[in-house]
C-alpha cells in the first residue's frame, strides 16, 4: 500500500517536473521569438534611415551651415560638427538620423561620419601701375613702389616679393616678377619690364655734372638734364668761365663772394667742377629749398626734363630769358 502511494507520489513530481520543462522551453522560445521580431523591426527603421550628402567642401573665410550640403534625408535630423571656415583643413561631420519604431516604441538612431574639407582656392591679386618703368643707368629704383597693391580675397593685402636679375649699371631690358603669398600659402604672379637707359653723355665735364647731381645730390635724370641744360647756356660747362659772373652757373657779386669762402673753408677749390657743384648744392639746401623741392618733384620723362629747366633757371639762376633752355634739357634727356 506503502509502495503504491509512493509510486503515485514519484509519478505526480515526474509529471510536474516535465511540465515545467515544457513551459520553460515553451515560454524561452517566445522570447527568443520575440527578440527576434524586435531585431527585424528596429532593423527595418534603421535601414530605411539614409541621408545623401553633396560634396562635403566649403570656402576658406565664407560662412559654412552643413544642413545646405544636405539632398534628402529620410528621419529627424542632427549634424555635430565643429568647423572652423577660417582655418583651411578636414573636419569630421556626424550626421545623426532617428525614428520610433512603432510596434515595439523602439527609439532608433544611426551615425554616419563624413569628411569636410575648408579649401582656400582664392588667390592674391596683383595689380601694378606700369607694364613697364624706364629708369637710368645707375640710379637706385625701389621696383616695389611700381606695385600699386597685393591683396587676397580673404586675408587683405598681403606680402609681396619681387624677383629681378635687374642690373641698374648695365643698360638694357629686364623682367622684374611679383610674387604675392596669402597666409595659407596661395601664390599669384605678375611681371613687368625694366628698361634701363643708357646715361646721357656728351663730354667729361657734363658727365661729371651729370653724375653729381644723380649720384650725391640724388636729383633723378630728368632734374639734372634740366640743371645741364642751364649750366650749358650759363658757362658751356666751364668752371672757369666769366669775370663778374663766374662760373658753371655765372655766380656775380655776394654770390661769387660767397662761392669763395664758402669752398675754402670747406675744402674745396672754387675754380673746379667739384668745389662749384658742392657749393650749388650747398645753396640749393639753404637759400634755394624751393627750388630743390620742386625739382624732387619732377617726372623722370623728358617733360619733366622741360620743367626742371624752367624751375632751375627761374628759380636759381634769375636769368631774364629761358631761351631755348627748356628744349635743350629734352634734348639732353633723349641722348
Amino acid at each position: 500500500m506503502v509502495e503504491t502511494l509512493n509510486r503515485k507520489i514519484y509519478l505526480i513530481v515526474a509529471l510536474l517536473i516535465l511540465f515545467g520543462l515544457g513551459t520553460g522551453y515553451i515560454l524561452c522560445e517566445k522570447d527568443a521569438r520575440v527578440k527576434e521580431e524586435k531585431r527585424e523591426a528596429y532593423k527595418e527603421v534603421y535601414d530605411a534611415l539614409q541621408i545623401d550628402v553633396e560634396e562635403l567642401v566649403g570656402e576658406y573665410g565664407e560662412d559654412i551651415n552643413v544642413q545646405d550640403f544636405v539632398k534628402s534625408s529620410v528621419g529627424d535630423l542632427t549634424i555635430e560638427e565643429d568647423i572652423d571656415p577660417d582655418k583651411p583643413g578636414d573636419y569630421i561631420v556626424t550626421f545623426i538620423l532617428s525614428d520610433t519604431e512603432e510596434q515595439f516604441d523602439q527609439e532608433v538612431e544611426k551615425k554616419t561620419k563624413r569628411i569636410f574639407t575648408v579649401e582656400d582656392t582664392q588667390y592674391p591679386e596683383i595689380e601694378i601701375d606700369q607694364e613697364e618703368i624706364l629708369i637710368r643707368q645707375g640710379t637706385e629704383t625701389d621696383l616695389k613702389e611700381n606695385v600699386l597693391s597685393a591683396t587676397d580675397p580673404v586675408d587683405g593685402d598681403v606680402e609681396f616679393a619681387i624677383e629681378s636679375e635687374l642690373d641698374i649699371d648695365t643698360p638694357g631690358e629686364y623682367e622684374a616678377k611679383v610674387v604675392a603669398t596669402d597666409k595659407n600659402g596661395n601664390s599669384s604672379e605678375k611681371t613687368f619690364m625694366v628698361n634701363v637707359k643708357a646715361k646721357p653723355s656728351l663730354n667729361a665735364a657734363f658727365d661729371q655734372i651729370y653724375d653729381y647731381i644723380t649720384q650725391e645730390m640724388g636729383l633723378n635724370s630728368a632734374a639734372a638734364c634740366g640743371i645741364l641744360a642751364n649750366i650749358r647756356r650759363e658757362s658751356s660747362f666751364s668752371p672757369t668761365a666769366g669775370t663778374s659772373y663766374y662760373g658753371l652757373c655765372q655766380w656775380g657779386g655776394g654770390r661769387r663772394a660767397n662761392l669763395q669762402s664758402w669752398c675754402g673753408a670747406n675744402g674745396y677749390d672754387y675754380t673746379t667742377i667739384k668745389g662749384q657743384l658742392a657749393f650749388m648744392d650747398h645753396e640749393l639746401n639753404t637759400s634755394y629749398t624751393t627750388c630743390l623741392n620742386l625739382l624732387k618733384e619732377v617726372e623722370d620723362t623728358e617733360d619733366g626734363a622741360y620743367e626742371a629747366a624752367l624751375i632751375f633757371v627761374r628759380r636759381y639762376e634769375g636769368a631774364a630769358s629761358a631761351g631755348d633752355r627748356a628744349s635743350l634739357a629734352k634734348t639732353y634727356f633723349n641722348l
